[in-house]
């Protein structure tokens, strides 16, 4: 045989091995529907709290290489399986006992929010080229196929929410939704303002902010609105986050406000002057992190207790365990900073600039950044 004949099935038997190691799909036969899924945020209060013990000492114990990078969003983990989206436009699921990629699947368009997990359907959206048009997909994780591909208008560059069967999401041109998991559509509301904003949902009603910055507040049965209160000049954009009913989320001009969740009248609100995306972290004090690479702890009756400045870059949301805040930094590391005394313990540093909320899964931290890095490190006690 010729070298170049070889050469020619070599290349063959390679093309065959790659499609054959990336077909689009998932399949997890061993998956328990009843089990309680932690979604990005736990729950729809989007809450980043954690009691788990925490050792300042870390392993690294697997690293997993996705195709595509990744746009601040977060995990979901049922089982042993934590699922994501990456900016190739898949949706990747990971074998945290294993640490290999068990599966992942290849969508029409851009997958932008993490997708989440209601009993055995992992449920996402797919957004098209064309920005009239989305889809709603509901993916079964026990025969590895589609159940649902419901088209819908908009595109979707926030976080969904999942409550029970029902799904929740605000597209950036306004349009709040709500489908049932079968693809039966409920509600849908026109703000008729740009939204960026993540919603936030609790005691029957959901909130998002708008890009003029206002504070809308959605009755979730029957999709009618509560409230609509101009507060900012500038948009919202970083995630809504709620509290023993009182609504938490950050303007573009670096001002946080507490707004009370059932009639949209403001509580308070702290100029932190810099801008924030991320999710901010309520829990005894409310703990932000802005793009300039401060983080300020606030009470919880709106006085600032401590301020730091890092010279990091942050837009990912941090976690808190225990009396550790975790935060993802854009400047390739993740720092450990005590909630108490705001002094930083731990700086954990990495290959690329982390653009993904860390996750906890048993003793395990759940690290992400670009190039579709996904790393697990041990506490070591």
């Amino acid at each position: 045989m010729s070298v170049a004949k070889l050469n020619i099935i070599i290349i063959i038997l390679m093309t065959f091995i790659f499609f054959e190691g990336c077909k689009s799909k998932i399949l997890i036969d061993n998956l328990n529907p009843e089990s309680i899924p932690s979604l990005y945020g736990k729950n729809t209060e989007r809450d980043f709290v954690s009691k788990a013990a925490l050792s300042d000492s870390l392993a690294l114990v697997w690293q997993v290489s996705l195709v595509g990078g990744f746009q601040n969003t977060g995990l979901s983990i049922k089982d042993n399986y934590a699922f994501v989206n990456d900016l190739s436009g898949r949706v990747a699921c990971i074998d945290l006992d294993k640490g290999n990629v068990h599966g992942q699947i290849k969508a029409s368009g851009s997958v932008l929010n993490t997708p989440v997990i209601y009993r055995n359907f992992l449920i996402f959206i797919e957004n098209t080229s064309e920005n009239a048009k989305s889809y709603l997909s509901v993916y079964n994780l026990l025969t590895g196929e589609y159940s649902l591909h419901k088209e819908f208008t908009g595109k979707v560059m926030s976080e969904i929410l999942l409550e029970e069967d029902n799904i929740y999401f605000v597209t950036n041109q306004g349009t709040a939704y709500k489908f049932k998991t079968n693809g039966d559509l409920i509600w849908k509301y026109e703000s008729k303002q740009f939204v960026h904003s993540s919603p936030a949902l609790s005691k029957g009603i959901m909130a998002f902010g708008t890009d003029a910055g206002n504070v809308i507040g959605l009755d979730v049965k029957s999709g009618l609105q509560i409230y609509n209160v101009g507060l900012s000049k500038k948009a919202f954009e970083s995630g809504f986050v709620i509290k023993n009913n009182i609504v938490y989320a950050c303007s573009n001009d670096g001002v946080l406000y507490a707004v009370d969740l059932a009639g949209g009248a403001l509580k308070f609100k702290v100029n932190m002057e810099n801008r924030v995306i991320a999710f901010p972290v309520v829990s005894d004090c409310i703990y932000v992190a802005t793009l300039k690479g401060e983080i300020y702890c606030i009470t919880l009756e709106g006085q600032v207790k401590w301020h730091i400045k890092t010279g990091g870059l942050f837009n990912a949301a941090p976690i808190l365990v225990n009396t550790k805040l975790i935060v993802p930094d854009l400047n390739k590391k993740v720092l450990f900073v005590d909630a108490v005394t705001g002094k930083i313990v731990k700086t954990l540093s990495l290959e690329g600039k982390t653009r993904l909320s860390p996750a906890l899964y048993k003793n395990l931290l759940l690290i992400g950044y670009e190039r579709g890095i996904v790393e697990a490190y041990e506490f070591i006690y």
